[in-house]
């Protein structure tokens, strides 16, 4: 479980995670595993995060508000560059697991991916990095002098595309901000 992953993903720094205080306690047994292996760390230049449980809880909360029709349905295991957050639906099953869901602020649509926890780590994003997290982007991003998003950071558009915002020039209509500010009405 994970191998591929663990093969594609390098851990960023030096692996080493603060713990914190838990107010959120995985139920899909997937997740737990997940956690228990990679809570807290963030892999290819911040490209990926694997969520501890004192965060999942946090971002479980906003998500929530933010996808109501979701709420009771998801729990929260990664976020990426761009603040988007996947999470497990309790709603949807591929094999017999539940299904991966992305939220994304920027467009404040739920998209349905095609597989569960499992695949989604060691086949949706090792197999179609660009699809899944934006990787062809995030490696313009990083080219052009933007920063490795911090763990409680994420890219998002200075501008929302709702609002006339671009995305020819997406890199120009960039900046960091914190990733559950994504979530919240400005």
């Amino acid at each position: 479980m994970f191998d591929l992953f663990s093969s594609v993903f390098k851990v960023d720094g030096d692996g080493a995670v603060a713990t914190m205080p838990t107010d959120s306690v995985a139920r899909d047994p997937d997740i737990v595993a997940l956690r228990a292996l990679f809570a807290g760390m963030s892999f290819n230049r911040g490209l990926y995060r694997v969520l501890e449980n004192s965060v999942a809880g946090t971002i479980q909360r906003t998500v929530g508000h933010a996808f109501p029709a979701l709420a009771a349905r998801i729990e929260c295991f990664g976020v990426d560059w761009l603040g988007r957050v996947f999470s497990a639906d309790s709603g949807r099953r591929i094999d017999g697991k539940s299904a991966v869901v992305m939220l994304e602020p920027g467009s404040g649509q739920a998209l349905e991916m095609p597989c569960h926890v499992t695949s989604f780590h060691d086949e949706e994003i090792c197999e179609c990095a660009d699809a899944a997290l934006a990787d062809g982007f995030s490696r313009k991003w990083l080219a052009s002098g933007g920063a490795s998003p911090m763990v409680s950071q994420c890219v998002g558009y200075k501008r929302p595309l709702f609002l006339g915002g671009r995305t020819s020039f997406i890199i120009l209509n960039s900046q960091t901000s914190t990733s559950t500010g994504r979530y919240q009405p400005r």
